[in-house]
């Protein structure tokens, strides 16, 4: 028989409709479920488009299997004396046939690649209590130096 092969892949398509499956995937994993007909998948391509977030997919032949989004996010401390570069981890998920392989951690790796070869030293990203362990493994720190609007803990590490 032969061996499905795996690779991540940028695909920054919200009209696929294998994404879209992903993503209601994930959100009903969040207790969260997608309504049939949403904009959210607009709103996704809209900020790839206009935002510069990316977005990498797990793919063994034609499935996709999970994704980490990601970008760029230029931070105006106080009085606008300095900004900050950090890459922002928006949202990863992968498909739980396939979870504890590895292949969460090749996602936020192949993200923290992408935009450490754009310049980017910092990474940052809210998280869920049930992930921090996952992150901390990677070498992401707890950093009450940042707040999140959603009022979620943030971890960083430098890239």
């Amino acid at each position: 028989m032969e061996e499905k092969t795996i690779e991540i892949v940028e695909c920054n398509a919200y009209q696929d409709a294998r994404l879209q499956q992903c993503f209601r995937d994930y959100f009903c994993e969040l207790g969260e479920p997608l309504r049939e007909n949403t904009s959210v998948f607009d709103q996704m391509q809209r900020a790839a488009t206009d935002c510069g977030m990316r977005c990498l997919v797990i793919q063994r032949d034609a499935d996709l299997l999970g994704f980490i989004q990601f970008q760029e996010e230029v931070l105006t401390h106080q009085m606008a004396f300095f900004t900050e570069r950090l890459g922002f981890i928006r949202e990863l998920w992968v498909n739980p046939c396939i979870r504890k392989l590895g292949y969460g951690k090749a996602l936020v790796l192949a993200a923290q690649t992408f935009l450490k070869d754009r310049g980017v030293r910092k990474m940052i990203l809210t998280y869920e209590q049930s992930a921090l362990g996952f992150y901390e493994r990677l070498g992401y720190q707890i950093d009450p130096s940042y707040r999140a609007a959603n009022e979620q803990g943030v971890v960083t590490r430098l890239i």
